[in-house]
């Protein structure tokens, strides 16, 4: 099938997975109960479920708005569930655990569901694919070069010290500076980009060089996060199959990869846990004094206890991201949302401080906190906690599909404008974006804002004397081989 053909709206999803989800989310509207929120989480995550297999196995293209909702379910349905599951909270509701009412967290989990029915119904009715299997991915010396310079950045700022447990370091004054940033921009696209070129490539030279330096940058996933690990996993496995590589001609050789790579994703999670601890005994010093703790537990025999102990405690509640939206909705029934005011706040923080001096210095919480009267610490913030803010459940409804749309129009624009390298960077980059339930508008436009002055960087050195010569051609389109 040609691109066109494969572009076409599906019925399942622009029908029957929405008719799914908001008919669970109705049913929990209705009864608003402690055992119905439990049924609905189940369906979303079933749903969910099924989206990401097709996703990683069977999907001829890709659009941001699947992924998204498919991320947002996996969040909100499949992340209530496991808490209602896990939480030891004897006979009592699992709202009276997090200090809400049964209604309170019911309505959250119905607006979730309904949002992301929405998000799926719109979305394949009104975005084009960002990818197709008629349009292959195809990585480039190009894309290995970029992989290169990429890891060579991300090794100097290791050796700098600039690279610590759960994230870059800050500029200062609890800050995130432009450098943490651009180098949080680098990592999980190149891990992803440089695992599938080392799947495909066949020179023995250029996988050993591949093989090293993809080890180098999933060391360094493991002290980055969670999601960062896990999501960069799920993108990778569903692109790869678009550059060409069978996930489905299992041989011993492939299973025995799979079953190492899940088991390398299962032991990361357990080791970023740890180095999370040790940062917190360290007061987040870099890696190398990580290490030192951790590698002290060890010697005592109980960096795994503390290590597991404390993720099987962390994924009780840590998983119950819906509260806050919960608690939004519930303050917008009674009181004025902020009309916007989150949408430019958002904006403005994505402005680098360079450029916008004196731009506002409070998040999201804070502006939800002035708004309805309320505190709340940090929280996990999404595109769903963005529209409660500022238009309630309206909101809810229809600010995912814009700021979806909006980005899937950008990265058409960067197939046009900038390199192929640069558009096929875009897409695994927005790919991991778009899949995290917890990220914001701001972290969408950083990720534009770094994809602009990267590729503007990358034309600068290209078009140095030196550099010139028998350069690649390179298109702005995704060409089949």
């Amino acid at each position: 099938m040609d691109a066109e053909e494969l572009s076409r709206p599906q019925a399942k999803y622009f029908f029957y997975y929405p008719l799914v989800l908001a008919a669970a989310a109705v049913l929990l509207w209705i009864y608003p109960t402690d055992l119905i929120t439990a049924v609905s989480s189940t369906i979303g995550t079933v749903v969910s479920c099924i989206m990401m297999w097709e996703f990683l196995f069977t999907n001829q293209v890709i659009r941001l708005s699947r992924v998204c909702a498919m991320g947002l379910v996996i969040g909100y349905a499949a992340g209530t569930l496991n808490s209602w599951l896990t939480i030891p909270r004897g006979e009592y509701p699992l709202a009276a655990a997090v200090g809400q009412t049964v209604p309170e967290l019911a309505n959250g989990v119905a607006a979730a569901l309904m949002g992301c029915a929405v998000l799926l119904l719109l979305g394949e009715l009104l975005e084009k694919p960002v990818l197709t299997r008629a349009q292959p991915l195809v990585i480039t010396g190009g894309i290995k070069r970029l992989i290169l310079i990429n890891s060579a950045i991300l090794a100097i700022a290791f050796a700098a010290g600039e690279i610590h447990q759960g994230g870059m370091k800050a500029a200062g004054a609890g800050h995130v500076g432009i450098l943490a940033i651009f180098l949080s921009f680098l990592l999980d696209p190149t891990a992803i980009l440089a695992i599938i070129a080392l799947l495909l490539e066949k020179n023995r030279v250029q996988q050993a060089l591949l093989g090293a330096i993809v080890i180098f940058l999933l060391l360094l996933q493991l002290t980055q996060g969670r999601m960062n690990l896990v999501y960069s996993s799920l993108v990778m496995i569903g692109l790869a199959r678009y550059a060409g590589y069978r996930w489905s001609d299992l041989s011993i050789g492939r299973i025995i990869l799979i079953g190492a790579a899940i088991a390398f994703a299962l032991t990361g999670l357990v080791i970023y846990q740890a180095f999370r601890l040790a940062g917190n005994s360290t007061s987040g010093q870099s890696i190398s004094a990580e290490a030192n703790t951790v590698q002290r537990w060890a010697a005592e025999g109980r960096a795994w206890q503390i290590a597991s102990n404390s993720s099987v405690q962390n994924l009780e509640r840590r998983t119950l991201v819906v509260t806050f939206l919960s608690n939004l909705l519930y303050q917008t029934r009674t009181k004025s949302p902020a009309y916007g005011a989150d949408v430019l706040l958002q904006s403005e923080i994505a402005v680098p401080s360079l450029i916008y001096k004196n731009k506002p210095t409070m998040q999201e919480e804070d502006l939800a906190s002035e708004t309805f009267g309320e505190f709340y610490p940090d929280e996990p913030n999404s595109l769903f906690t963005l529209g409660a803010v500022d238009f309630g459940i309206w909101g809810v409804m229809i600010y995912p599909i814009a700021v979806l749309l909006f980005v899937s129009a950008f990265l058409r624009l960067a197939k046009k404008y900038l390199t192929y390298e640069m558009s096929v960077y875009g897409i695994a980059l927005f790919l991991i974006t778009a899949m995290m339930a917890e990220l914001e508008l701001t972290n969408y436009l950083i990720d534009m804002r770094n994809l602009v002055t990267f590729a503007f960087f990358l034309y600068l050195v290209s078009n140095l004397p030196s550099f010139r010569g028998n350069r690649e051609e390179m298109k702005g389109a995704l060409a089949p081989r």
